[in-house]
């Protein structure tokens, strides 16, 4: 699993007292909409999340990287496309990847098999942000409703502007 990295905190500088960095998990969405953005509100996305980022380390879990990998290989035309660009773009920012618990894979599994969750990936990503006590910077508005449930802080990007939804990270 990632460690996060270790940072002194702002207000004991000098001190040798360490806090641990907040993260943003990055869902598929955000890393595709470069490419499958709306052509009217074009958005350097690598500008965006550094905007959301300041202060947060994003991260990607493992299971976004699968979920991508099997669109590059089974989607059709644009999502195919943006699936690429996400993989590649997300390995040329270098964001580090977060292993997902197994613990939380097989409860999801098992959860889907008895028809208690419809996808998968949301659900990865939901567990993993709470458990994590991460946020999560996604375009999915279904996303966002599931997060506000949980109260899990949300970024969501919308035309040209971050919004911070619901919770907050502490």
């Amino acid at each position: 699993m990632y460690t996060l990295r270790e940072e002194e905190s702002p207000e004991k500088v000098g001190s040798t007292s360490h806090v641990r960095r907040k993260i943003i998990l990055l869902d598929s969405s955000i890393l595709m909409y470069a490419v499958k953005g709306k052509k009217r509100l074009p958005v350097n996305i690598e500008e965006a999340l550094r905007d959301v980022s300041e202060g947060s380390e994003l991260a990607i879990l493992s299971s976004t990287i699968k979920e991508l990998e099997t669109l590059k290989k089974r989607a059709k035309g644009k999502t195919r496309i943006a699936a690429d660009f996400a993989l590649e773009f997300m390995k040329k920012l270098k964001i580090p990847v977060i292993e997902v618990q197994n613990e939380v894979l097989e409860e999801v599994l098992e959860e889907k098999r008895r028809g208690k969750v419809r996808d998968i990936h949301d659900e990865i990503l939901l567990r993993m942000a709470k458990k994590l006590g991460a946020a999560v910077a996604t375009i999915d508005f279904e996303l966002v409703k599931k997060l506000r449930k949980r109260d899990i802080t949300c970024y969501y990007l919308s035309g040209r502007n971050w919004v911070t939804i619901s919770g907050y990270l502490d």
